[in-house]
Parts: C-alpha cells; structure tokens; sequence
C-alpha cells in the first residue's frame, strides 16, 4: 500500500468530470467508467465512520447540479457539516494521496466477465478494497469497450503506485477465472454451465453465506455490461456508479440478475434459462437465513430494464419493463426482502452519518424513507439447479 501522500482535510469536495462523458464505447468512455467505480468505492469506504467526502458533478435532466443544489440546502437546513470549508480536491490522485492509507489494496476484476465488476464492488465494501479492471493492452483483437485511452490502464496506474492486489477475480495473466465449466475456483461446487453465474456462487459462498458482507443490505446495480450499450439509458449517469457509496459503506452484496426463470438473459446467451433466478433465489436466501428471518433485508437499485431483461428497445428480453419490475418485487418479498428502487443517488453514503445538530430541521439519519415491500412476505426455497 503506498504511503499517505497528503494529510486527509476533515471535509473534501471532488468534482465529477463525467457529464459530457460522450456515449460511444471506447477508450474515453471506459476510462471513466473505471475511474467512476473506483472512487463511488473510496467514498462508501472513507463516509462509512464519518462524513469527510461530498462528491459534485452529477447533473439533471435539465442540466442543473443536482449535488450542488443539495449542499446549498443542507447548509439552509442547519447541517454543521455544510458550514464547514470544504477542501476542494482537483484529481482523483489527490484523493488518493490523501485517502489511501482507509484502503487495504485492490480487488482486480475481469472485463471479460462483467458480473466481476459487481463481485468487486461487494468486496470493497466487506474489505475496505478498491476495485479496478484488469484492461489489456491497446491494439490487436480488443473490442472496442475494452481499449484504453492513452495506451495505460488505471489498473496499470494504480500498480505503479504502489497499491498492492488483495483479490483477484481474474487469473494474473488476464484470462478469465470465472468460466462456466468444471467447478467454480475455490470451491467444491459444480460450475452452474454460466461465467457470470459462477461468480455470484463464488461471492456468495466466500462471503454471504461466511458473514463477511451485510445480510441485510443488498445491492441490484447494472454490472459492466453497460459498457456495450452505455446509450440506452441517455446519460452516463444510468450505469448506476455513483450508487454504490452507500452499499459499499454498508458493506452489502450487489449483483444483477435476472428474475425471469423462463428467459436466456441477453448479457449470457450461451445458457439455459433459469439459471440466473436460480442464483438470485440462492443469494436471497442466503441473506435471509442470516437475518434470522427477523429482519427485513433493504435491496438498493432496480432491474436496468432499458440495457436487460425486458423487451424494452434492445434489451433482448421477453418480457415488458412493468412486468419485469413487478417479477422482481415479487421474488423479493418471497425472502422478506424490499426494494429502495433509485436511478442515480450520489453522496448517501456522506449523508448517512449524523454529522449536524439534533434540532436540524429535515434531518434523515439514512438516506430517505425505506419502501415497504410490495408482496406479503413468504418462505420460498428457491435453491440452485
């Protein structure tokens, strides 16, 4: 771990660059999804004690500062924390520098295989790590999504830097860990026939089921598939990134999976139908085993319908959107589960501390009213197969 570069200022604000992040697969667009990754994970892990990183740049429709506009008003509200000077970092360097010794190392996931990216977000939060693609070489047969802008990779910055791999979801020659055939790496159990399924069995066995993650809290999150399509959502702020603070603060388990058990998912066409249900069934009732059966389980997100999973554009489902949304809340509430459905939510995971008055007006210890679930709770086994 390289040494701290910089003393950590109580309160940072870092401005995001991505907004006019054009939506073409390729070097620029990549690179800022890396990036984007990488620090929503240093948030959740430097917010998790205490509020010390707001992030900006996260624009509305309209174009407006939505980050902005919420810090002006925390500070209206009477929020101490928003009386305070913030130091204005300018690089995700200085961040870095100034943050790094809260960090434990890397976690290097495999753009080969996009569920990784979901697996690795889950490991920053129950590890304190920071996830980074393992990026190829520019040139040769890369696709598109893949190649690097400049020829260097964050993944290649960050090693030269000095940060050490604590887990690796690739195999250190860049090929693929997670392949769909033979048992899953590390464990007795039979691969389930799917890359991106074996990887979710892989997390769940070495970290939900062991109580090294939250039980309840979860995270549904489009993986890096978004990387292949990024236009059909609208903006970049649809690949759900700046989501993830909270739930990597809370140390919860993302993933994202189909719900539908009669449908081959679009981002994994080589395999039987059912399988990602099947794994979704597993990971939920893992989660609720370990809650006891006591306590509600709060799932972030929402199925990304314009990208998978519904007949939505090119999203290659068979099913409408509402039905899909629907499908969804059903299998959660069988597992006493609800969904907290978001688009995009920056700096939660900053406004979950209790950093301000007790008579502060418009206070929220979380991050907003938790939604009910949608179906009346019931006990539905729903193991692999």
């Amino acid at each position: 771990m390289p040494a701290q570069g910089m003393s950590e200022p109580p309160l940072v604000h870092y401005r995001l660059q991505y907004a006019s992040v054009v939506l073409t697969p390729g070097p620029e667009l990549t690179r800022a999804y890396d990036e984007a990754a990488l620090l929503s994970a240093l948030q959740g892990i430097v917010n998790r004690g205490a509020a010390r990183l707001y992030v900006l740049g996260v624009s509305a429709p309209d174009g407006s500062d939505v980050d902005a506009f919420w810090w002006q008003r925390m500070g209206e509200l009477g929020w101490t924390v928003a009386r305070r000077k913030p130091y204005l970092a300018t690089s995700l360097t200085e961040l870095l520098k100034m943050f790094a010794h809260r960090t434990r190392g890397l976690v290097v996931w495999d753009p080969k295989v996009p569920a990784t990216a979901s697996v690795a977000a889950t490991l920053a939060g129950a590890l304190d790590l920071l996830p980074v693609a393992y990026r190829p070489a520019p040139g040769g047969k890369v696709p598109q999504w893949q190649r690097l802008a400049g020829g260097v990779s964050l993944y290649a910055q960050l090693r030269a830097a000095g940060f050490g791999v604590a887990v690796w979801l690739v195999n250190r020659d860049g090929s693929s860990m997670f392949t769909g055939k033979g048992r899953i790496p590390g464990t007795k159990l039979p691969s389930s026939g799917s890359a991106k399924n074996d990887a979710y069995r892989w997390a769940q066995v070495r970290y939900l089921d062991r109580g090294r993650c939250a039980a309840d809290h979860m995270a549904y999150y489009i993986d890096a598939y978004w990387l292949r399509n990024p236009s059909a959502g609208g903006n970049f702020w649809q690949n759900t990134l700046v989501n993830h603070d909270y739930f990597v603060a809370k140390r919860a388990f993302f993933f994202d999976l189909d719900p539908w058990s009669d449908e081959t998912p679009v981002d994994d066409p080589g395999i039987k139908p059912g399988i990602d249900a099947a794994t979704l069934g597993g990971l939920l009732l893992s989660a609720n085993g370990r809650t006891g059966r006591r306590r509600m389980i709060n799932v972030g997100g929402f199925p990304p319908w314009q990208f998978k999973y519904s007949n939505f554009g090119s999203a290659g489902g068979a099913h409408g959107p509402v039905a899909t949304e629907w499908r969804y809340a059903q299998t959660l509430s069988g597992y006493n589960a609800f969904m907290e459905a978001d688009t995009y939510l920056a700096n939660a995971s900053f406004t979950q501390i209790p950093a301000r008055p007790v008579d502060a007006p418009g206070f929220s210890r979380g991050t907003g009213a938790r939604l009910a679930p949608l179906f009346a709770c019931s006990e539905r086994a729903i193991l692999w197969t």
